[in-house]
C-alpha cells in the first residue's frame, strides 16, 4: 500500500517560477524495491499529464489546491493535491484519505521531481500512510 501512495506522487507532481520540462517516455525503477514501470509524461506549460499502466492523472503546477480521486491497484485515494515549481523542480504536496479493502486510512506525501545532468527523471517522496512513515527514491531513464 505504501508503494501505491508513493507512486501517486509519480502519477500525481507553477507559481511564478518556471516549471521543468519533464515531458517524455520513461522506465522508472524504485530504488528500494527494484520494481519498474513505464511512464509517459505530457506537458503543456505548467500542466503535466502522467500516464502509466494504472491510469493517468493531470497535475496543474500553479500552487492552487485541487481535490482528486484515483483508484490504483484496489486502493481508492481522495484528497487535496497542491503542485508548484521552484527552481528546476516540480513540487507536489498531497493530503487525503484512502480505502483499501474496506479499511480507511489517512496519508500525506511531499514529492519533488527534476531532470538530472544525465537526463534522468529523479523523483523523491516522503510521507505517511496509515501511520507508517515512508520515503522513496525513483530514477527514470528515457526510452
Amino acid at each position: 500500500m505504501k508503494k501505491i501512495i508513493a507512486g501517486l506522487g509519480l502519477i500525481l507532481s507553477t507559481a511564478i517560477f518556471a516549471c521543468p520540462n519533464l515531458e517524455g517516455v520513461f522506465v522508472c525503477t524504485d530504488a528500494q524495491s527494484g520494481q519498474s514501470q513505464r511512464m509517459t509524461i505530457e506537458q503543456d506549460g505548467n500542466v503535466y499529464t502522467q500516464i502509466t499502466s494504472e491510469g493517468e492523472i493531470q497535475i496543474n503546477a500553479d500552487g492552487a489546491g485541487r481535490n482528486f480521486q484515483v483508484d490504483v491497484g484496489g486502493v481508492t485515494l481522495n484528497g487535496l493535491l497542491t503542485a508548484s515549481c521552484s527552481a528546476s523542480q516540480l513540487l507536489i504536496d498531497i493530503n487525503g484519505r484512502g480505502n483499501y479493502q474496506g479499511t480507511e486510512f489517512t496519508f500525506t506525501e511531499k514529492s519533488e521531481s527534476s531532470i538530472n545532468a544525465q537526463g534522468h527523471l529523479i523523483q523523491h517522496a516522503k510521507g505517511n500512510s496509515a501511520g507508517q512513515e515512508f520515503e522513496t527514491n525513483t530514477v527514470c531513464t528515457r526510452e
